[in-house]
């Protein structure tokens, strides 16, 4: 009735391991069930509290391996290429992940995590996923996001704002991308992206702008047109 499955021969064992002394086919039902209870803590705390709790499970993943080398390996590839395209564009990695983080828990689920990565343009395998499960997943299985962005940041260079005077350590590739000159032949080519894949962009930018202000910060303005593919 508890779903817990037994053959035949294992039933019998436990039997005979809690058979009462008593006459008869009887089983002392609390002593099993006080030993089973264990797996969340020992009994009678309340009564001695020197009893011994050996290693305490804070942080436990019930029925889930643990990270191993080869699951490190896929999280750092995974990581290398993240911020190697996050850095390139100039992107607010945050916001992306908070678009399918509706209700600001900073998880979200292994499915919504691979499509944002996806829609950034890296490429990641199902057993890469699992990895980083393993390894920033919690007891349900969602991935939190910010502590991978966080570890994500020690891997490549720093950008610092301009008014901050700092350098950054950005170091620049052979790429020429100059586009528009003019302030008006870039808009006419924004309005040609737009109307050609009918966006509505002002609904897109009205979600980074809660306040209705008509204002948004410049890295989550050029995250929305990037994930519009403009």
């Amino acid at each position: 009735m508890s779903k817990i499955v037994l053959s035949g021969a294992e039933f019998k064992l436990l039997c005979e391991e809690f058979k009462a002394p008593k006459a008869g086919d009887h089983i002392k039902w609390r002593e099993f069930s006080d030993q089973v209870d264990e797996v969340f803590t020992k009994k009678n705390l309340e009564r001695s509290v020197d009893i011994s709790l050996d290693n305490a499970r804070t942080q436990s993943f019930y029925g889930q391996k643990m990270p191993d080398d080869v699951d490190a390996q896929n999280v750092a590839k995974v990581q290398e290429h993240f911020m190697f395209l996050i850095n390139r564009e100039r992107l607010d990695a945050k916001s992306f992940f908070q678009d399918q983080d509706r209700h600001n828990h900073f998880k979200v689920s292994p499915k919504q995590f691979k499509q944002t990565v996806t829609l950034l343009g890296v490429l990641i395998t199902d057993a890469e996923v699992a990895s980083i499960v393993k390894t920033y997943g919690n007891k349900l299985g969602d991935i939190q996001y910010l502590p991978f962005l966080n570890d994500c940041a020690c891997l490549r260079y720093v950008i610092n704002e301009a008014f901050t005077g700092s350098k950054a350590t950005y170091q620049p590739f052979d790429v020429d991308f100059t586009g528009a000159k003019a302030v008006h032949a870039l808009m006419t080519k924004v309005m040609d992206m737009v109307k050609r894949n009918r966006i509505r962009i002002g609904e897109f930018l009205q979600d980074h702008d809660s306040l209705r202000k008509g204002k948004i910060d410049a890295t989550k303005f050029r995250t929305t047109l990037y994930a519009q593919k403009i």
